[in-house]
């Protein structure tokens, strides 16, 4: 098992918001959407019996940016400024397979593209895309959603169209 630390974020009535590893020497833990106003705990549970220390910052994630996209229409440059931003997109048109084609990428470790239901749960398929471009096949029912998921906290931009097929 790598070496790490669980990071459990707990809520003001004690709910488990978020629980996380994350991998030494050091990570980052996706934006978490915090559901009341009120004083939340932050938790830390070393790997195993480890001990040493751990330094934490909080910071506010700005809105993820969207787009709805057709097959054969208008590519969209989307960026993300803040770590934790993810990118959201709405696939509209007919059923079917279609190539989300990513270009002109900036992030330095690429994306994560899923497939996902309203809450942003994954769905169907998922697919890395390395930089500085590339492609993921994805089968649409006219209204899919997806998050572009940048590696670690990576910020930066990206072209996307879709193509069918």
């Amino acid at each position: 098992m790598p070496d790490g630390v669980t990071v459990g974020i707990t809520s003001p009535d004690g709910s488990t918001v978020a629980n996380r590893f994350v991998k030494a020497p050091g990570g980052f833990v996706e934006g978490v959407d915090l559901p009341r106003t009120g004083t939340y705990t932050v938790g830390i549970d070393p790997d195993a019996d480890h001990t040493g220390s751990v330094t934490l910052g909080v910071v506010e994630v700005p809105g993820d940016p969207s787009a709805s996209l057709r097959a054969n229409g208008r590519a969209v440059t989307l960026e993300t400024t803040a770590s934790g931003q993810n990118i959201r997109l709405r696939v509209l048109g007919s059923p079917g397979r279609v190539s989300l084609n990513l270009t002109g990428m900036t992030y330095a470790r690429g994306l994560l593209v899923a497939e996902v239901d309203r809450d942003g749960t994954p769905v169907g398929a998922t697919a890395f895309v390395p930089p500085p471009e590339g492609i993921a096949t994805l089968t649409v029912d006219g209204g899919t959603l997806v998050v572009l998921d940048p590696a670690g906290a990576d910020v930066g931009r990206v072209t996307v169209s879709v193509t069918p097929g």
